[in-house]
């Protein structure tokens, strides 16, 4: 049976947590496909797309039975609840078994074991009774009574995209309306539009920023709102006027804080914020000068729209930048991605 979409992408996440691009070129390999021909860059491209080669020629249940082996330690999406009870008992002991359906979509199945009964996969409600010695060898248990429910995928966490907007009543008027507006159309013309999640929060105030962070444990940070020259973000104080706040305290507070895996400072004059928390989170965007509302929106859109389809965050950023120039501005050189040691943009996807 052909997997679902959700299955699909619970897959595509799960490879990608768990395999390295090399692993990924061998699996090809073992497949007979052809790893380069698969179009992409980066592990997270060519998952994708080998996820869809599989999806298009009905072998997709051939790729997660291959992952299966590869990692039988993970959950993969598609596993059959009662697909332990199908192999060969351990110990090297024989099983006989007999399934019935039963009420609510389940199976139930009474399973006698020679030698040492394995352990089932999924929950399950049974009694196992110990009956002795039998002739030609030792019957170890009994188990009677096994219901073992199909039960149904657990849905994908969603990631969460958490936009924070400070415009303070002594700074020039911004449109953060419609760019939060814009985020959300794009992210629900994609196609992975069910695995996102944007939060918002509005006038941040310093005090706000921790709160909110730990509140809505974030993935992707969204801040938009006004830097400046000397290297400060402008957040709100309890009045409502400006309160800066520099690169190293918002640099320590992502030292800090565990989980989040790209921030986006959609301000003018943030690449010094975006230095600083690269050291710790695996991808930054800042603003390496002014940036124009119309540019900070168009970027915002095009960089969104990308990560909805399965982009990576390398192939976004330069989207971004690319709708920038679709929407007749010339400011595509202003945004600028740094990425964590170790960390290629190329390889950081979120669906």
């Amino acid at each position: 049976m052909a997997l679902s979409q959700p299955q699909l992408v619970g897959l595509n996440s799960k490879m990608n947590q768990v395999f390295s691009l090399e692993e990924i070129e061998s699996l090809c390999f073992d497949m007979g496909i052809d790893f380069d021909s698969l179009g992409g860059e980066g592990k997270g491209a060519k998952i994708r797309e080998l996820i869809e080669f599989c999806r298009r020629r009905g072998r997709d249940e051939e790729l997660v039975a291959k992952v299966r082996a590869e990692r039988p330690q993970v959950a993969w999406p598609g596993a059959s609840a009662g697909q332990a009870a199908a192999s060969p008992a351990a110990g090297g002991g024989s099983q006989y078994n007999y399934s019935a359906h039963a009420g609510g979509g389940g199976s139930a199945s009474v399973n006698n074991y020679i030698g040492v009964a394995p352990q089932p996969a999924q929950p399950s409600v049974g009694v196992t009774q110990n009956v002795g010695s039998v002739t030609g060898g030792t019957v170890i248990g009994v188990q009677i009574g096994t219901l073992n429910v199909n039960q149904p995928l657990q849905p994908e966490e969603k990631i969460t995209i958490l936009f924070l907007a400070a415009n303070p009543k002594n700074t020039d008027r911004l449109r953060l309306d419609e760019e939060v507006r814009t985020i959300d159309e794009r992210l629900r013309l994609a196609q992975y539009r069910d695995r996102f999640n944007l939060e918002q929060q509005w006038a941040v105030r310093t005090g706000d920023i921790l709160d909110a962070m730990l509140r809505y444990k974030p993935d992707i940070v969204h801040f938009s709102g006004h830097g400046s020259t000397d290297g400060a973000l402008i957040f709100e104080d309890a009045s409502g006027a400006a309160k800066p706040v520099s690169a190293a305290a918002l640099g320590a507070l992502f030292k800090a804080l565990e989980g989040v895996r790209c921030v986006v400072l959609n301000a003018c004059w943030s690449n010094t914020h975006a230095t600083q928390i690269a050291k710790d989170v695996d991808c930054v965007i800042g603003m390496a000068r002014s940036v124009s509302d119309d540019a900070a929106i168009g970027f915002a859109a095009g960089f969104y729209r990308s990560l909805g389809e399965g982009k990576s965050v390398g192939k976004a950023f330069e989207l971004g930048k690319v709708q920038i120039m679709l929407d007749g501005g010339s400011e595509q050189s202003t945004p600028r991605l740094k990425s964590r040691s170790g960390v290629n943009p190329g390889d950081v996807t979120f669906a």
